[in-house]
């Protein structure tokens, strides 16, 4: 009976995550992380904002579901940034040692274009705001998907810029 697995075969898929993660700018990714946590930050406060007045103000057991739902949000955005950058786009290649600009806008509205609808999607399954509350039909999953996904190219491309350098 022939071996489908081999041990060989592990070995080269371990050397190929450890090269890449040996080979990625740490400080670039938590810049990005960072980053990744403030845009879902935002987008949840003019969420809130739009939502209407309490009668009695104060912190109610929905608002530390609402935080929670928020935090496990940006957990997973940042986690599908950081894995999406660093094991399929490239983007937190050491450019030190590759030789290239740290800022790549094509790398940048990839690695949106794939983590975007994902994390989007994670919101709307799990109903964790803005995106989980506010999706009713198809269309408005789709709206919700696209915005989500132009909103954080548009936060970490512009962010990138001015925290890489790009400029100087």
């Amino acid at each position: 009976m022939k071996r489908i697995y081999s041990k060989k075969d592990n070995d080269e898929n371990n050397n190929f995550f450890m090269d890449q993660w040996s080979e990625a700018d740490f400080l670039e990714i938590r810049l990005d992380a960072t980053l990744a946590a403030c845009h879902a930050l935002g987008r949840f406060f003019i969420y809130d904002l739009t939502l209407p007045k309490k009668s009695i103000p104060r912190f109610e057991m929905e608002d530390i579901i609402m935080l929670a739902d928020l935090f496990s949000s940006v957990i997973v955005l940042t986690f599908l940034w950081t894995m999406v950058g660093v094991f399929v786009t490239g983007i937190f290649q050491d450019p030190a040692r590759s030789g290239d600009s740290s800022f790549d806008p094509l790398r940048m509205i990839v690695t949106s274009s794939l983590v975007g609808p994902l994390w989007v999607l994670v919101e709307i399954l799990f109903h964790w705001p803005p995106a989980g509350m506010t999706v009713t039909t198809a269309e408005s999953m789709m709206a919700a998907i696209v915005v989500g996904t132009i909103g954080l190219c548009s936060t970490m491309s512009v962010g990138r810029i001015f925290s890489s350098n790009f400029l100087f």
